[in-house]
């Protein structure tokens, strides 16, 4: 373990589960340990973490004893097997959500089609990988223009806390993250402003995965086409 990068820390937090251990340290960076490991972990006691930050975690120490640590070779492993199970999840949840996706499109302003159908075109995944994702946008999107269609009464629901939004637009979804919910506020300040700006808007997910990876006109993947 001595040629990869680690840190030393203390256990901030310890949650239980029945398959493992939700553990914190400096506050606020965690992880899941699984039970199968035998070590359960304890406030105050002292955790080496090998790996870079934000990448897979390669090893974990407690107190000096090794509860895991994975070469090269199995974390390579791992991810292919992960990706392979993500993907065949995403195609089954793409099968079962296709005829809802396909009346949202029809249901949707044209300026809105337009964005999505040039999404389709750049990326030929982009329906099963993040087709869902970029619908709840651009419906959310719709929702907010039509309740607030001036830029000054659009601005005061930005400016407004979670639970009074809740209030202004009770027909707003739960399903939203920050940055899908920051996407369709956007593209609702674009829809009542300029409505070409629609479309010329990046995707919704594009600050997470890539402008290529998503199919954003911006990538270039099909030069001229927008």
């Amino acid at each position: 373990m001595k040629n990869i990068p680690y840190e030393i820390s203390t256990i901030d937090k310890v949650k239980k589960y029945n398959d493992g251990y939700e553990i914190t340290y400096d506050k606020c960076i965690g992880f899941f340990l699984s039970s199968k490991y035998g070590i359960p972990p304890k406030v105050g006691d002292k955790i080496e973490v090998y790996g870079k930050m934000g990448r897979a975690i390669k090893g974990i120490c407690i107190n000096g004893k090794t509860a895991y640590f994975k070469g090269e070779v199995e974390t390579e492993n791992d991810r292919v097997l992960w990706l392979k199970k993500y993907k065949e999840k995403k195609r089954s949840e793409f099968i079962k959500d296709k005829k809802q996706l396909d009346e949202d499109y029809d249901n949707l302003p044209l300026v809105f089609q337009r964005r999505i159908t040039i999404l389709r075109d750049n990326n030929p995944n982009f329906r099963v990988a993040h087709e869902t994702y970029e619908m709840l946008v651009c419906k959310e999107a719709v929702k907010i223009a039509y309740a607030f269609p001036k830029k000054e009464e659009l601005e005061a629901f930005r400016k407004a806390d979670y639970g009074k939004q809740k209030k202004m637009l009770p027909i707003m979804s739960n399903a939203h993250s920050g940055n899908s919910w920051g996407a369709s506020i956007r593209l609702a300040y674009w829809y009542i402003t300029d409505k070409e700006d629609v479309w010329k808007e990046h995707g919704a997910l594009c600050p997470l995965v890539g402008c290529e990876d998503y199919g954003c006109w911006a990538s270039n993947i099909k030069e001229g086409k927008c």
